[in-house]
């Protein structure tokens, strides 16, 4: 049986997926009998140039031609020994074979264990492929032989401790957990050279995900503060059975049986769910199950998480270090990115932890829970969250400032493309059935929570003036609430505040005054005109007036040099004193300063034009100055030539 194998696993696809060069081992072999193919892979063992492909699938196909007539114990170990000298760990351990074929072989890798040399890869490789259904008590006496034979070694006391939480009744109990990166510290040196592989297939597979591998007790390896008996935040697969196994009803399927997302959902029915429901978080497969498994488990869940942060965040004497924690928290962002919900004892977690938070201390995962936070009444999340986030944004550099920007977009876009939109359609949610208020998707308090995002954007851009990061954000939020309330047709209106407005005229980047000036004309041809057919125009009233001041003072700054001559028109300047005008007017032209010839933001452009021998730029007029800009920034002519309200 293990002669086919053998042949199918030497000429398994990763052979060829990891590209060898086509030099030749000096090594020259007759590829007439098994013996000679034998031969070959016993002088490849430890070679370090590369692998002739040609001959390498030659001596694959020789031994192929001999699988009736079986393989010594002798020749296998020759066969496996030269397979790991090769590097073909690092193909198994980042999935570029298929796991089956190697799998075949599980029985043989423990002869190697009595190998003192090979012992280790031996280990890494059968820790690799071991399932739940390969534990059996003679197998752990044959890791336990090769302690007595060479000693008691972390690799050896790895693989006990694998075969420990898959079936703790199969090993002894004084087995202790190790590191698994010391454990196989010497193995992988190719590991580097596997990843880029890995990550060049992922790229151009876009189904992958389907059939990759899952790794279960994947939490094992972080290091802990304090020496303690304690589990960690993710505790790894464990089961209570009591009695005995045969007098079961119906036996059920352990999780960590499973290795592929497809195999799990064909079983989805009938799991056994492990005693702690937080080591579901180790992976995807865990979060699906958690996802989809029912109320009972979720409830269990939402207990044992809340404690877990509050210990670990909460509790002044908490004994998890700071990569437990980021863990914790990239692990639950996962599951509630997964459900597209957010998780009630998350948010009461957040409620509780926000005022004593510093601002910097996980401060990307804080940033990706906070868009998923549920609450019930807008003055709730005012007080618990959102008061909080004020202070942090006054008192933070501009990049901090950015990323709340950021932050809160995606709170107001889940509100609206997820909670609202599921509310339409009385789409069910799915962890513990729970249901937002009725007042956090009601379009008052979307327009409490937007015009709170503005006063943010007007104090940001007052605070850090020229700043063009903190500009795009705050802009970028506008330009895709305008999207939101048109596609939903949303009865309302999120008008830029005219700090927003206004550093766009004012900008020297031609670019965000070309995306004010496109936001601006989209307000007049399209938000305007869908809420005129809702009925709607007398209730946005003030809405219309502002629009239209922001689009005269476009109109006379840019076009008609009357921005000073008719500020009364405006917004801007409308409360200007005079003083201040005839003192520019010592300096420049007040009216024509702003024009779209003299504009700071549009020189570049003009000088360029200027600089041509055939051009001249004193003798541009109007519509040679319309046309140059209609060329590189058409929105602006588009807002400033328009009819207006």
């Amino acid at each position: 049986m293990g002669h086919d194998r053998t042949s199918s696993i030497l000429c398994s696809k990763p052979v060829t997926k990891y590209r060898f060069s086509s030099d030749h081992i000096s090594h020259e072999v007759k590829m007439n009998d098994k013996k000679s193919a034998i031969s070959y892979f016993k002088h490849l063992k430890g070679k370090k140039r590369n692998i002739n492909t040609v001959e390498f699938n030659t001596c694959v196909n020789e031994l192929m031609s001999h699988r009736d007539s079986g393989f010594s114990e002798g020749e296998i170990e020759t066969l496996i020994d030269a397979l790991i000298n090769i590097e073909y760990l690092g193909l198994v351990e980042f999935r570029l074979t298929d796991e089956k074929t190697v799998h075949a072989f599980y029985q043989h890798f423990f002869m190697l264990l009595r190998i003192d040399k090979l012992a280790v890869f031996a280990c890494k490789l059968i820790h690799l492929l071991t399932s739940p259904a390969d534990i059996l008590r003679w197998r752990v006496c044959l890791v336990l032989k090769a302690e007595q034979m060479f000693g008691k070694t972390r690799h050896t006391s790895a693989l006990l401790c694998l075969f420990k939480s898959y079936k703790p009744e199969c090993v002894p109990e004084n087995t202790v957990a190790i590191n698994l990166q010391l454990a196989f510290r010497s193995v992988g040196k190719m590991n580097s050279v596997f990843e880029k592989v890995q990550s060049r297939l992922n790229a151009t597979h876009d189904e992958r995900t389907h059939t990759e591998n899952i790794v279960w007790d994947c939490a094992q390896g972080l290091k802990r503060t304090t020496k303690r008996k304690k589990l960690g935040a993710i505790p790894p697969i464990d089961y209570v059975h009591f009695g005995s196994e045969l007098y079961r009803e119906k036996k059920k399927k352990l999780v960590s049986e499973f290795k592929t997302m497809e195999s799990l959902c064909l079983h989805q029915l009938n799991l056994d769910m492990p005693c702690n429901a937080m080591s579901l978080l180790q992976n995807t497969a865990g979060i699906h199950i958690i996802t989809f498994e029912g109320r009972s488990l979720q409830i269990r869940l939402s207990y044992n998480m809340y404690h877990t942060l509050y210990a670990a965040f909460l509790e002044q004497n908490s004994d998890y270090s700071y990569e437990e924690k980021q863990n914790l928290l990239e692990r639950i962002v996962a599951l509630e990115e997964y459900m597209q919900q957010g998780i009630p004892v998350v948010s009461r977690f957040l409620a509780e932890y926000m005022h004593r938070w510093d601002g910097d201390d996980f401060r990307d995962m804080i940033f990706r829970l906070l868009p998923w936070i549920t609450f019930m009444t807008f003055s709730e999340l005012k007080d618990l969250i959102l008061d909080n986030i004020r202070t942090l944004f006054v008192t933070s550099s501009v990049e901090v400032k950015s990323s709340i920007i950021v932050m809160l977009s995606r709170f107001v876009q889940n509100l609206i493309c997820v909670i609202l939109n599921r509310r339409r359609e009385e789409l069910p949610n799915l962890f513990l059935d729970y249901s937002d208020s009725i007042e956090c998707s009601t379009t008052e308090t979307l327009q409490n929570i937007i015009q709170f995002i503005s006063d943010l954007c007007s104090c940001g851009l007052t605070l850090e003036q020229g700043n063009y990061i903190l500009f795009h954000e705050s802009l970028k939020f506008f330009e895709m609430i305008s999207f939101l309330e048109e596609k939903y047709k949303l009865p309302m209106w999120s008008m830029m505040p005219p700090a927003v407005v206004y550093n766009g005229l004012f900008s020297t980047n031609a670019v965000f005054m070309s995306r004010v000036c496109k936001l601006l004309y989209r307000y007049l041809n399209v938000t305007y005109v869908a809420l005129r057919k809702m009925g709607l125009r007398k209730k946005f009233s003030q809405e219309v007036h502002r629009l239209d001041l922001y689009i005269t003072d476009f109109i006379n700054c840019l076009q008609k040099s009357k921005c000073f001559e008719k500020k009364e028109d405006g917004y801007i300047f409308e409360d200007m004193p005079d003083k201040h005008i005839e003192d520019l007017s010592l300096y420049t032209t007040a009216n024509r300063a702003l024009e779209l010839k003299n504009h700071f933001a549009l020189l570049p452009y003009m000088s360029c034009v200027g600089s041509d021998p055939v051009l001249h730029y004193e003798a541009f007029d109007e519509e040679d100055v319309m046309l140059l800009i209609h060329t590189f920034f058409p929105d602006i002519i588009q807002l400033i030539t328009c009819e207006h309200l």
